[in-house]
């Protein structure tokens, strides 16, 4: 098992694929960093980015949520639906390990390629910010009734991209499923897709139903959607709405449990895909 680990992990770093997800890293944050600065000029009375709150305003833009979501769908595209689909994977089942083995392999690949991206996103944001913001010793923020110091929001960026990394993880887990499942790049790439299209679908219907009934509470709800919980959820959860926090975390509890549970089962059937 440590071989079939060790073998993955340096294939699978080595991949053009993942190299491209490193170097979208600095276009992506140019990007949210011009759109601060015009943020900037439009108001005046506090500073919309700073250095300090530069890596934690930036996954506000609905055009980050699509980058997030569309890199883990990348990234799982290339490593497990590719390989079930050109019947790479036989090669790895040649040398003796399960199917069950493999997949759960590629998927610790996944998922730790994540937290690698989400890290080096956090820093090149505050490297860049530390050249074009300027610093502050206090900070009005809507995250908090009260005026916060450089340290509070630094603690609340990483709350926040410590949230985002579990809600990545399970949308992997999720994608990973349906390309083990389809075995085909098209499919799984619709799929994940159409799953983060159809979030913004449902939270435009959400906030029309919202309007004529009464008793329902459209932000709770919105959680279902893991791209709406990374946009909404989690900065209610960095601001320190208990509520949303434990409902985050059955909801990703449950996913997990959903999607592992069904990839554990259908790859102990390993003549399905083979």
């Amino acid at each position: 098992m440590k071989q079939l680990i060790h073998s993955e992990f340096k294939r699978y770093f080595s991949k053009k694929s993942w190299l491209g997800v490193l170097g979208s890293i600095p276009f992506m944050i140019a990007l949210m960093a011009s759109q601060s600065l015009k943020a900037n000029q439009i108001v005046t009375l506090d500073r919309v980015a700073s250095f300090n709150t530069f890596a934690l305003y930036t996954p506000l833009h609905k055009i980050f949520t699509f980058y997030l979501f569309a890199v883990v769908i990348l990234l799982v595209v290339t490593t497990i639906a590719s390989e079930y689909e050109k019947s790479e994977i036989r090669m790895v089942l040649i040398r003796g390990y399960s199917t069950r083995q493999v997949f759960f392999v590629k998927l610790m690949m996944i998922v730790l390629a994540l937290f690698i991206f989400i890290v080096g996103y956090v820093a090149c944001s505050y490297l860049v910010a530390s050249v074009i913001f300027e610093h502050q010793s206090v900070i009005s923020s809507f995250l908090s009734f009260d005026d916060l110091t450089s340290v509070q929001v630094f603690l609340m960026t990483l709350k926040y991209y410590g949230l985002l990394f579990l809600i990545l993880a399970v949308f992997a887990m999720v994608i990973a499923f349906f390309a083990m499942f389809t075995k085909s790049v098209i499919s799984t790439t619709v799929i994940g897709l159409l799953i983060v299209v159809a979030s913004f679908g449902f939270y435009m219907v959400t906030q029309l139903v919202g309007r004529y009934i009464s008793g329902i509470d459209i932000n709770q709800l919105n959680l279902l959607a893991l791209p709406l919980m990374q946009l909404k959820g989690a900065y209610q959860i960095v601001a320190g709405h208990t509520t949303s926090l434990h409902q985050s975390l059955t909801i990703l509890g449950s996913y997990f449990i959903l999607f592992m549970g069904s990839s554990y089962y259908l790859t102990g059937r390993q003549d399905q895909f083979i």
